[in-house]
């Protein structure tokens, strides 16, 4: 079947303006070659990757311009560890996420083997009926981005569960480093639920172009020379969005706390000061690709 009704047939999106036929399977075969160059020893259908690819362009934005802006030797390898091929696998482990976290390195969690280990099952490894979570992987921005994205969450996954239980008690290195006085810390962890809940609704309430901002900019790594092309503005405007919609979350989010939590306005600020310092961190925490 050639590559551009491969494309049209997965491409679904209301939207979706009409492309010529040669310059889109042009833009798919140089793409679909490009990740054969990369990747020599990945065997990957052209078919099985353009249907992939389709499945992850995003809508709102003419095609051929958001083909353009996609990591193509990136989304190939992922594409081919998402169909579970061994020899993808293995690339995938030794290109990034042994980049991401190097042998004998250690993290705040403990040895960065066990860490490495679990970062690349819960990628990798999907669950009965599903897709892995490579899978989501759109190739908007690099993999190695993503990678690293995937890892910070899990390791603050971890290192939260692992003080959890240490702390119940008082042994272990961790507990030990938590046991340092951190009151911005202390608060947020008192608070923890109630704050998930006003960013989680802060999220709910910005437009959708605001959170689309949010997930290109802050888990896909997209800078503002990308999504100035993908959507034909200037680099300056894409940095006025991405500040309207951090402003509009950080509001919507002392309101939502203001208005539930019982606790003192020091302690709101406290919070509020959190977040602003580090929305970065609290998107990939609540947003990021092993959520």
């Amino acid at each position: 079947m050639p590559l551009a009704r491969v494309f049209l047939e997965h491409h679904v999106v209301a939207d979706a303006r009409p492309v010529p036929s040669q310059a889109l399977t042009k833009a798919l075969r140089d793409m679909w070659q490009a990740g054969q160059t990369a990747w020599p020893t990945v065997h990957l259908p052209a078919e099985v990757f353009v249907a992939h690819v389709a499945e992850r362009v995003v809508g709102g934005v003419e095609v051929l311009v958001a083909l353009a802006i996609i990591h193509a030797s990136d989304l190939y390898l992922a594409c081919a560890c998402t169909h579970a091929d061994p020899v993808a696998v293995d690339a995938f482990q030794k290109h990034f996420i042994f980049r991401v976290i190097p042998p004998g390195k250690q993290v705040s969690t403990g040895w960065s083997d066990d860490v490495r280990q679990i970062v690349c099952e819960r990628l990798i490894v999907a669950a009965p009926g599903a897709q892995p979570r490579i899978a989501q992987y759109t190739g908007r921005g690099p993999l190695l981005a993503w990678v690293r994205t995937a890892a910070a969450r899990t390791t603050v996954n971890i290192r939260l569960a692992q003080h959890a239980t240490e702390s119940l008690d008082g042994h272990g290195a961790l507990a030990a480093r938590m046991s340092a006085p951190d009151p911005d810390l202390s608060v947020l962890r008192r608070h923890s639920r109630e704050f998930r809940q006003a960013f989680e609704g802060a999220l709910t309430q910005v437009s959708p172009e605001q959170r689309n901002v949010i997930r290109f900019h802050f888990l896909e790594g997209l800078t503002g020379d990308v999504m100035a092309k993908m959507y034909g503005v200037s680099r300056r405007t894409v940095h006025r969005w991405i500040e309207e919609a951090r402003n509009s979350i950080v509001a919507l989010t002392r309101k939502a706390l203001a208005d539930t939590m019982k606790t003192s306005p020091d302690d709101l600020e406290t919070l509020m000061r959190v977040l602003q310092s580090d929305l970065a961190s609290t998107v990939v925490r609540y947003l990021g690709p092993d959520k």
